[in-house]
């Protein structure tokens, strides 16, 4: 019972995501402070579910401008457990307004989004190591948590297609 309202709480909230997007302002500020403010509420939800003490296993994910924003948070979204369906929401209502924003600002012909993890990094290592789910997790979170604090620190990430 517990998984059948879980699978509707995700159903709605996704669709509830799905359907506010076409609706986003189609000027550019509105839409990147949107953005900003979406990765910031997500952020702050972040911080309290982290462990003070704990860090990245490894170097920091670099952010090499939109495409890449959102298949991180994608990677690392799926590896945050589904008992936490708001924070998964949350991610993938975020990635929503990203893909609309990189649809919009870098056209159609942006189909430089990665579909598999580089050899080596932190998602592809978190990945193949499901079978320490709890460390996994945290790392989902700090890594996520991590993303969202580059995107703060340099909006600009949104300019770059």
């Amino acid at each position: 019972m517990v998984y059948v309202t879980l699978a509707v709480l995700v159903f709605i909230s996704q669709a509830w995501g799905a359907d506010t997007l076409p609706h986003m302002p189609p000027n550019p500020v509105k839409m990147k402070h949107d953005i900003m403010w979406r990765s910031n509420q997500l952020l702050n939800k972040l911080v309290d579910k982290t462990y003070p003490n704990v860090t990245l296993v490894g170097p920091p994910d670099r952010l090499e401008g939109l495409s890449s924003l959102i298949w991180l948070l994608e990677g690392y979204g799926d590896l945050i457990p589904s008992s936490e369906t708001q924070v998964k929401a949350d991610i993938s209502s975020l990635k929503g307004f990203l893909s609309l924003w990189r649809k919009r600002h870098c056209g159609a012909a942006d189909d430089r989004a990665k579909s598999t993890p580089a050899p080596g990094s932190a998602l592809q290592r978190l990945q193949s190591n499901r079978s320490f789910v709890p460390t996994i997790n945290i790392q989902a979170h700090l890594r996520v948590k991590n993303l969202l604090a580059q995107l703060k620190d340099n909006a600009a990430i949104l300019d770059k297609c």
